[in-house]
């Protein structure tokens, strides 16, 4: 994750091989990807942000292109090919002979990662894999790379939907200014990272006090008003010093009623945006 010139594409375009780095080591499985760039490119699959095509040639002819290119037996290619496009959902016959140029944004984005996937890579690179589509081809995208997320397979994404990230990966770096500046899973950025929590509570209209009061009381000194309209209210708790069995506790008891006219509430950690808000806003 990283804003809009954090250097995302650029590392990727590194490690794809396609853009010379100004300085420093990248390696793709343990091989220098200046001075062993043949290696790189045997365990390297690359999805870049924008398609590269040939509109007029056909699926399959992408396909067998670049898997003789990957250095695919003559007598393999057209299995291969075969094999690739049905496991992305590319093989009917009618969309496996169709050109590039006829193809939906869903399509041509199946097709670049069926390309990326020849040669069953051990690094696989997806540069915004999912931009600019819609959101049931989105979450069709995203079942495909989970399905070819492997324990042999390291998949590195870059993406600006925190929805992406969260869905995806096991790990998410966030970049700004050209560096990495943190790095882990969801939880450990969010416990780190994040804003605390977010307690969202439906009251007795017009006890907006009552209610923060109670909280204040019971969960924490440090509570803070949100948002505060009619029978709605959302207040902040703090990052640190919350045992989150005591909250339970407090607000199923009838106290919470009686005391704080609170009936129901809904209790929510930061979210990954906060996180991404707080790590990546003094670098902007």
């Amino acid at each position: 994750l990283g804003p809009n010139g954090a250097g995302k594409s650029s590392v990727m375009k590194i490690l794809a091989g396609t853009h010379r780095s100004t300085s420093g080591v990248a390696l793709v499985s343990g091989y220098n990807v200046d001075t062993d760039r043949l290696r790189v490119f045997e365990n390297l699959g690359s999805c870049p942000q924008f398609e590269v095509f040939w509109p007029n040639m056909s699926v399959r002819g992408h396909l067998e292109y670049y898997a003789r290119l990957k250095g695919i037996s003559s007598s393999k290619v057209k299995f291969l090919s075969r094999s690739i496009a049905e496991a992305v959902g590319l093989g009917t016959r009618q969309i496996f002979n169709r050109r590039a140029k006829h193809l939906s944004g869903g399509m041509k984005r199946r097709l670049s990662i069926a390309i990326s996937l020849i040669g069953s890579p051990k690094v696989l690179l997806l540069d915004e894999p999912t931009t600019g589509l819609d959101p049931r081809t989105r979450h069709d995208i995203w079942d495909l790379i989970k399905l070819f997320n492997t324990s042999k397979r390291s998949i590195i994404i870059t993406t600006h939907m925190m929805s992406e990230a969260d869905v995806l990966c096991d790990r998410i770096a966030i970049m700004a200014r050209g560096n990495l500046r943190v790095i882990g899973t969801q939880q450990r950025l969010k416990d780190v990272f994040g804003s605390g929590y977010t307690l969202s509570l439906n009251i007795i209209k017009g006890a907006h006090e009552q209610a923060l009061d109670y909280v204040k009381a019971n969960i924490s000194k440090d509570a803070t008003i949100a948002y505060a309209q009619g029978r709605s209210m959302r207040v902040n708790l703090p990052r640190d010093g919350l045992n989150l069995s005591d909250i339970f506790r407090c607000l199923i008891n009838e106290d919470a009623l009686m005391n704080g006219n609170i009936n129901a509430w809904v209790l929510n950690q930061s979210s990954l945006e906060d996180v991404f808000v707080n790590v990546t806003e003094k670098y902007l």
